[in-house]
């Protein structure tokens, strides 16, 4: 695989490389800062500079869904 870190801005629906749990994962972001997305039962407002990412295989991805620090930072993406 391979990512470029070439944009302007990140947008609901791009699909980014990040860093989490000493892993590079995929993922497609859900939310980003100050959307309001629903989390185990309670509703949280995304932070500045960060994202609520979602597998594109809901059944089978871990993402945003399940850790428990939900949001990726901007620092933590690749591409």
């Amino acid at each position: 695989m391979i990512g470029t870190r070439i944009y302007s801005r990140l947008e609901v629906g791009d699909i980014i490389i990040f860093h989490h749990d000493w892993k590079l994962l995929v993922k497609r972001i859900a939310a980003k800062e100050s959307e309001q997305v629903e989390h185990n039962g309670a509703s949280l407002t995304v932070p500045e500079k960060s994202y609520y990412v979602l597998g594109d295989n809901a059944e089978r991805s871990l993402d945003s869904r399940y850790w428990e620090d939900p949001f990726v930072r901007d620092e933590e993406i690749v591409a």
